[in-house]
């Protein structure tokens, strides 16, 4: 199995694209509107997007917050993102490279947090969700996705290296949850109530060199607050 690094690498390679300004999608993911809707309201101090990748979901959070951090490990993807920000002429968004196991920021410096399609890649989600709840301030939402087995990607074939855990195309980690797991997960995070545990799906379009064809996707979000 490959190490965190390699994995970094591999992800990095993903966003060389030829054909396309983006990998993930133009349009934010859809459910993030009722997420804003009912836990923000416009205005908020800041919020952590990590990872950013492309900036999918950066253009809609630059709306809502005074400003946001958007981070990630690839620096092709946040190539990408500075020309989307270039282009939207955004001056409230903040571009960084941070890896989420080592964040940089002071403990309790962060209001509010986004973690889009990130934790069902790393072997360690509840480390680094611990780690998210000892950067965001008392009262900060923490909101996140996990895969669920229903996501398309599992039922394809890949290299299955355990239950629920493949490596896509040989070469990106995938793990996929029941609600009990993420459940049971959360009842060991400390300083943290649970607001809201959501299956959503939706339709994505064709991303270059990874998958060139319209697609579902299926996550559980979460939604913390911190206590």
């Amino acid at each position: 199995m490959m190490n965190d690094e390699e994995q970094i690498s591999n992800w990095d390679s993903s966003y060389a694209l030829e054909n396309s300004d983006h990998l993930w999608g133009e349009s934010h993911v859809p459910y993030l509107d009722n997420i804003l809707s009912e836990y923000f309201t416009k205005n908020n101090t800041n919020i952590l997007e990590i990872p950013s990748g492309d900036g999918r979901n950066t253009i809609k959070l630059s709306g809502f917050f005074e400003t946001v951090i958007a981070c990630d490990t690839s620096q092709n993807a946040l190539n990408i993102l500075k020309q989307r920000i270039s282009r939207y002429r955004l001056d409230n968004v903040v571009v960084l490279s941070e890896n989420i196991y080592d964040l940089s920021f002071a403990d309790g410096y962060l209001e509010n947090v986004l973690c889009w399609d990130l934790l069902s890649h790393l072997r360690d989600p509840k480390g680094a969700i611990e780690i998210l709840v000892r950067k965001t301030s008392i009262g900060g939402i923490i909101i996140g996705s996990l895969l669920s087995v229903g996501d398309s990607t599992f039922s394809e074939q890949h290299n299955h290296l355990e239950d629920n855990v493949i490596m896509y195309n040989n070469k990106l980690y995938y793990k996929y949850y029941e609600l009990e797991q993420i459940e049971s997960m959360f009842k060991t995070v400390s300083n943290v109530s649970v607001e809201n545990i959501v299956k959503v799906s939706w339709l994505e379009g064709a991303h270059e060199g990874f998958r060139e064809y319209e697609h579902t996707h299926e996550s559980y979000v979460f939604v913390l607050k911190k206590r």
